[in-house]
């Protein structure tokens, strides 16, 4: 009987074993001698628990301050469109935010996906209104983090108890590590506290083009932990949409138009687009300059130049668009134009592509690839090198098809979501069997806060 009992465990065992992706445990049976091994003795003397993890659906965390794809820009669009994938692929991702515009509505709309909206305490800086006892139980039953941008306290905190709990994570700055704009001295007091020794301590940095490696080396050291994932356009961005309708809607008549799309902000150059427009208005005089994007504090500033210039009625601010509306601006347009100062990787060149729309790009964009395929222009920071590449594409109407057609190739080639989740995979796969060691702290201040 016993006999029997001991060989029914042992099946039990190994079956359970294989279902697991476990080798056999021992050389010999493990109830062969005593019969008194437990079953947890077994399981851990099978593999380093690491490996026993590599074939376990990793819980993903994924922190991003803001979701609003208003405010947010391409780091919302990333973290939401990352979100999405990582379902779809049969993992099991929770995002953790802030209640900012409509961020909550918009990540309920995913499924699968875990949804964590934190209150905000202040709108300026991102600062959690005491719930870090919430951010603590989500870093706790994580697998590994993914945190997003770098100039927020939430990241800070995230960092924290991940070092707390021993969970790996990585961080893509998007194109966010300098420190430019407002609040200079606030940016280097959160350095010197906690985002220089975020980026040290990283398991992984992701860049999302290979121009923002050296900026990022200084604060790594070590190479070895930089990667590449680049931008990536959802399936919906090569779906055809109803242009005529777009026009009549927006009042853009049948005169044809080229695009701006961005935030109002001085990063994204609109003011060297309105010069640049007005330099070549009169040899152009059929075209309109359509300009999309939230108000990010020039707006006024950007009209008042535009009645300066005699443009008025010329250059048409539509304001905020997405979904359909935001691709049927891209595939009535004759072009997009970006005349960014600072650019990690421009997601809306690589939207514009998959809309079959070409690019006239400055050459901070981290996507010369454009001009290489030729499915554009890249051209110099400046009012006189927009306006001259303006000029040359517009010489042309049929050649803009074709490069059109180049760019929406490579597009489709290149930076689907599916092929960018594989790389972020095969990534949280990797740190995931790395050692992350946990950190005592002499003081936790946040542990104590909730």
């Amino acid at each position: 009987m016993v006999s029997r009992t001991k060989t029914a465990l042992n099946e039990g065992l190994r079956w359970l074993c294989q279902c697991l992706g476990i080798d056999r445990p021992y050389n010999t049976t493990p109830f062969e001698d005593s019969g008194r091994a437990t079953f947890f003795q077994v399981f851990i003397a099978a593999r380093p628990w690491h490996e026993i993890t590599m074939n376990a659906v990793k819980k993903i965390l994924i922190v991003n301050a803001t979701m609003d794809p208003v405010t947010g820009g391409g780091t919302a669009e990333r973290s939401y469109r990352l979100a999405k994938y990582l379902a779809e692929a049969g993992r099991k991702p929770n995002v953790l935010t802030f209640d900012i515009g409509e961020a909550d509505s918009r990540l309920n709309q995913l499924k699968n996906v875990g949804v964590t909206v934190l209150p905000c305490a202040s709108r300026r800086f991102l600062v959690p209104f005491f719930k870090f006892r919430i951010i603590a139980k989500l870093i706790r039953s994580c697998d590994v983090l993914h945190l997003t941008s770098h100039w927020t306290i939430l990241n800070a905190i995230c960092y924290r108890y991940a070092r707390i709990y021993g969970k790996p994570f990585v961080i893509c700055p998007a194109g966010t590590l300098p420190a430019v704009g407002r609040s200079l001295r606030l940016k280097d007091f959160y350095n010197r506290c906690v985002g220089n020794r975020i980026l040290l301590d990283a398991n992984r940095v992701v860049a999302v083009t290979a121009g923002e490696l050296p900026g990022l080396l200084p604060f790594v050291q070590n190479p070895k932990r930089l990667v590449v994932i680049p931008n990536g356009v959802d399936d919906d961005a090569f779906r055809n949409e109803d242009t005529v309708e777009f026009r009549r809607v927006h009042k853009l008549g049948s005169d044809p138009y080229i695009l701006f799309l961005g935030r109002l902000d001085p990063n994204k150059g609109p003011d060297l687009l309105v010069e640049a427009f007005a330099k070549i208005s009169e040899k152009h005089s059929q075209y309109k300059l359509a300009i999309v994007g939230p108000d990010d504090g020039m707006k006024q500033d950007l009209q008042r130049r535009v009645s300066e210039l005699s443009l008025g009625p010329r250059v048409r601010f539509l304001g905020y668009l997405g979904g359909k509306d935001k691709r049927a601006a891209y595939q009535a347009a004759d072009f997009l134009v970006v005349p960014s100062r600072r650019e990690a990787m421009s997601i809306v060149a690589v939207e514009s592509g998959a809309a079959g729309t070409p690019v006239l790009m400055t050459d901070i964009c981290g996507f010369d690839e454009v001009q290489e395929i030729d499915g554009g222009m890249v051209v110099p920071v400046s009012v006189e090198a927009l306006a001259d590449g303006i000029h040359k594409l517009l010489q042309n109407r049929e050649r803009l098809k074709l490069m059109g057609s180049n760019l929406n190739s490579y597009v489709k080639a290149n930076f689907s979501w599916r092929s960018v989740v594989k790389k972020y995979l095969t990534l949280f796969d990797e740190v995931c069997a790395e050692d992350t060691p946990c950190v005592e702290f002499t003081k936790v201040p946040f542990e104590r806060a909730g």
